[in-house]
């Protein structure tokens, strides 16, 4: 099975990205909302976004997280 086999339509995938990343684009965002169209798709530009995108997780835990690590560090 290809990966994209397994992740169907993002059914059960969040992807989180820090919408503060240089790497970070509004069309970046869009591309992986038109890939996984069920997926849970955030891009958070401050903490109180953030923390409410995180209570969002918790609530509906996926069975996937994917975090966008561009310009973490």
């Amino acid at each position: 099975m290809s990966a994209v086999e397994s992740l169907g339509r993002g059914a059960h995938v969040a992807a989180w990205f820090n919408g503060r990343a240089r790497h970070v684009t509004p069309e970046r965002v869009r591309k992986l909302q038109r890939a996984l169209p069920e997926a849970h798709v955030f891009s958070s530009s401050s903490l109180d976004e953030a923390r409410g995108y995180a209570a969002q997780l918790v609530k509906h835990l996926p069975g996937c997280v994917w975090r966008d690590l561009s310009d973490t560090w």
